[in-house]
């Protein structure tokens, strides 16, 4: 019956199993099966590559490299740090080493792939040293140099990995390279930058002429607000649509604030998780300006902050057509909020930013297990007329 079928068909049939073995599965059924699915499974099984540098990676990679339908399909390469030792050995401390060059070679051989990802969320990957994380990084930018990737991920625990991020500068400002970074449209860096690798971070966000998704995760970095006013007093910034801040040590509420309105023309959502900041003075700060295309604003990873004083304004909410969304988290025997979004349109937006600008946000102390107002403490609450509880973690 199956065989019968157009290609497009069974290509959309086998597209849409859960289970990507299943996959495996159907292609052995016929010949006719096996050779319509052929892109399906391409994508499914090879989409994403990992790799390491140890012996045990390279030779696997290189296989897929030198398949001719195998490599139309991998679309992201995902690098996992090794150490000292694993680099020395192969060669790749030092990037005009013939080794160096022909992995090089090898990973720049995948023509479709767009996004590139270097992390230390990798199986057994730990870092043992500050010089892995770097050198990964310095290496896979020269990769970049050569494909026109739209996306570039780190996710990097270590926060001495980047102590001598200055190791870095020739890379970055070299011609092939500002010229690839130019087409990336997606950044998502989780790193801990010190002054060298604030300023790179900073010219990175800046020379991203085509940037629509930023993400910047600084959770433990002492200099974001450094990195942030350089953002700020830039005279020109990318098109940013979608932007997320993560800062665990407090941020100037000016400062911080500046940096987010420098993409107010452009910016569709905005996203804190897990900052810190003044409050009250950065929301009126920027309930000053208007976001022509602000629809949405999120809380993520934040238990003190329930914005109450908009959830309590009932009235407010209605007339500009607000939709209030949270989840909980049983914390102390009660439900507590770990996450919060607002949707609304752009006037919505700017007056709950007026809004919570003339209101202090409700902070609750753990210690004294505090009610929340505006948030009732019943397990088993699921929404009002104000906001609803959504299964999906904000």
């Amino acid at each position: 019956m199956l065989e019968r079928l157009s290609t497009e068909l069974i290509e959309h049939i086998a597209f849409s199993l859960e289970d990507r073995a299943d996959l495996l599965t159907l292609r052995l059924v016929s010949r006719r099966l096996n050779n319509a699915t052929y892109r399906v499974f391409g994508r499914a099984w090879f989409g994403t590559i990992l790799l390491k540098f140890i012996p045990e990676s390279l030779p696997r990679v290189a296989d897929i490299a030198h398949h001719p339908l195998l490599r139309e399909s991998v679309r992201h390469i995902k690098v996992g740090i090794g150490n000292e030792k694993q680099y020395a050995e192969f060669g790749f401390l030092n990037p005009a080493l013939p080794s160096a060059k022909d992995a090089q070679d090898l990973l720049a051989s995948f023509p479709n792939c767009d996004e590139i990802t270097v992390t230390d969320y990798y199986d057994d990957c730990t870092i043992q040293d500050g010089f892995s994380a770097l050198y990964t990084v310095n290496f896979m930018f020269l990769v970049l140099a050569r494909l026109r990737i739209k996306t570039f991920n780190i996710y990097v625990r270590n926060i001495q990995a980047f102590k001598h991020a200055h190791l870095l500068f020739d890379t970055v400002k070299s011609a092939p390279f500002r010229s690839s970074w130019s087409h990336i449209q997606h950044i998502n860096f989780w790193w801990q930058p010190g002054i060298a690798l604030a300023k790179i971070t900073s010219n990175l966000v800046l020379e991203a002429v085509n940037l629509r998704t930023l993400i910047l995760k600084c959770v433990l970095s002492q200099v974001v607000n450094q990195l942030l006013q350089r953002i700020a007093e830039s005279p020109t910034v990318p098109a940013v649509k979608h932007l997320e801040l993560s800062a665990w040590r407090p941020l100037s509420p000016e400062i911080f604030s500046s940096a987010i309105l420098r993409f107010k023309d452009s910016l569709e959502s905005l996203t804190l998780y897990r900052t810190r900041t003044d409050w009250e003075p950065f929301f009126a700060l920027l309930g000053k300006e208007s976001f022509p295309h602000l629809g949405t604003i999120t809380f993520r990873g934040s238990h003190n902050i329930f914005l109450c004083p908009l959830r309590m304004n009932q009235n407010a909410l209605s007339q500009y057509g607000g939709d209030l969304e949270f989840t909980l988290r049983d914390y102390a025997g009660k439900s507590r909020v770990c996450g919060m979004r607002y949707r609304s349109s752009p006037p919505g937006i700017q007056h709950m930013l007026q809004t919570l600008g003339r209101n202090s946000i409700y902070t609750s102390n753990s210690s004294r297990r505090e009610r929340s107002p505006g948030l009732p403490d019943m397990k088993t609450y699921t929404g009002d007329t104000v906001g609803r509880v959504v299964n999906d973690l904000l």
